[in-house]
């Protein structure tokens, strides 16, 4: 039986909170009568949405009872209410429609606060938003309507309080682990922000890019060392300050190796192991257009995947991300090959500047062209799960919508991005989770790093990690 079961963020009631088992001002006693059982929400079967698990439909069975008829009336109402304000949430409906969340505990539990879930509004299959008994009575010394029946569509996971991890003022490290003390078992709702803080305020920190955020041992690797036939410059707009340059003096294939900054890594040799690979550089060029492909190799002589798709890098762009495609390798993973081909000749050269490969699982947020951040700027990704980005001052009356935007301009100096990809949210389990941050800014290319360069000052940054832990079985 449970000790807690309340609805929190009702504008229609005083104080937001209205109690489902339990007293409420102003207003008749609700009891939670016996039988209910909350339901254990199952897997989706194609997750490719953002969600892991399904939403579920409760039906509370619960007695109203008061002093006066009035009393009764005013709950029945609230409850009416609630399930019209969350539908409305759900639905967008509204720009400040606040979410409904269900909180629920049990007796004796060891939690400091109850489990959260957010409230869905009433089941498409319900005929009515509350079911209501045939008679009221008015004769045991008492108003009641018993039973009365609250159907009820809900998130399938129960969230508990927020945790967070950082890393301050990162210059180094192109990708960034943050470690919890404890696992999260089922998978849980996280959300990422990234501040940069630049010495002078004249840096821009980021225009446009990619954030990858992964949960799995070795989710996210980086390639800039370079082998082959060609030149490794020093540049100021590179991550770790050098890039490779290629001057297409004829049309023809230039082929280069990437190797992985931490060497070779072993893979399961029963099945090959996926990858989403990104490029990222600059082409200098305002004419000539390149044709790119990638491929996976385990060692110097054995090819561990097949050839990727062919992929333009356009003319007059400056920096470019380009994204190489879903790649194999089993066995091991020692390095990416890259093969481009010029449209034309031309003295102006193409600078690569490093691959990231993000193991399939690997959580890839983008976010468009927008103001760019100089100075102390905060780039947010939220969960949009329950209440607000999950860090700091979020606001549980926009997350929704951020979460469900594809393409919007910012301004400000608190920028908040989408889960971008089909409201896609973002999610981890066990306790460590990798992040980086890659892109560019104006003609720059930047890294996880910041830039690490002589001439201007470093822009560190600082990323925070906030999970809610999740249960499918409420404590």
């Amino acid at each position: 039986m449970a000790t807690i079961l309340r609805l929190a963020g009702v504008t229609a009631v005083s104080g937001g909170t209205l109690n489902l088992n339990g007293a409420n001002t102003g207003m008749a006693t609700i009891t939670l009568l016996p039988g209910w059982r909350p339901r254990v929400a199952p897997l989706v079967r194609n997750p490719l949405g953002g969600k892991v698990y399904q939403d579920v439909v409760e039906n509370i069975p619960l007695r109203i009872h008061g002093t006066t008829e009035q009393e009764c009336i005013l709950a029945l109402e609230a409850l009416a209410a609630a399930m019209n304000q969350a539908t409305n949430w759900k639905q967008g409906v509204g720009a400040n429609a606040d979410s409904v969340v269900l909180q629920y505990a049990i007796n004796g539990t060891t939690l400091t606060n109850p489990l959260q879930t957010v409230v869905l509004g009433t089941p498409a299959d319900a005929s009515d938003i509350l079911g209501l008994p045939v008679t009221f009575n008015r004769d045991l010394q008492v108003f009641e309507a018993n039973p009365a029946e609250l159907p009820l569509w809900r998130r399938g996971l129960w969230l508990g309080d927020e945790e967070s991890e950082v890393v301050t003022e990162n210059d180094t490290d192109a990708i960034i682990t943050l470690a919890f003390d404890s696992e999260a078992l089922p998978a849980s709702p996280v959300s990422v922000q990234v501040v940069g803080d630049d010495v002078d305020g004249s840096n821009v920190m980021l225009s446009a890019g990619l954030l990858a955020v992964s949960d799995l041992d070795d989710g996210i690797t980086v390639a800039d060392t370079y082998t082959g036939p060609g030149t490794v410059i020093s540049s100021d707009r590179s991550m770790g300050g050098e890039c490779y340059e290629i001057t297409p003096s004829s049309v023809t294939t230039y082929s280069r190796d990437l190797l992985l900054d931490g060497g070779a890594i072993t893979l399961n040799p029963r099945r090959p192991e996926l990858f989403e690979v990104f490029l990222v550089g600059r082409n200098l060029s305002g004419t000539v257009s390149w044709q790119v492909t990638g491929q996976l190799y385990g060692d110097s002589s054995a090819t561990q995947g097949d050839l990727g798709a062919v992929r333009i890098i356009p003319a007059g762009v400056a920096a470019f991300v380009v994204r190489l495609g879903v790649l194999g390798c089993a066995s091991s993973l020692e390095y990416v090959k890259v093969r481009l081909v010029p449209s034309e000749t031309d003295t102006d050269a193409l600078h690569v500047d490093y691959a990231v490969l993000c193991k399939v699982g690997t959580q890839i947020i983008s976010f468009p062209n927008a103001t760019e951040m100089s100075s102390v700027k905060t780039l947010r990704v939220i969960q949009g799960q329950l209440d607000g980005d999950g860090i700091g001052t979020g606001s549980k009356t926009n997350s929704q919508v951020l979460a469900r935007t594809e393409s919007v301009y910012y301004t400000g100096t608190a920028v908040r991005f989408p889960t971008a990809h089909g409201n896609k949210s973002l999610w981890m389990q066990g306790d460590t989770v990798q992040v980086m941050l890659f892109g560019w800014a104006s003609a720059r290319v930047i890294g996880g790093t910041g830039y690490t360069n002589v001439t201007d000052p470093v822009v560190s940054r600082t990323v925070t990690v906030a999970r809610r832990k999740g249960y499918l079985v409420p404590r």
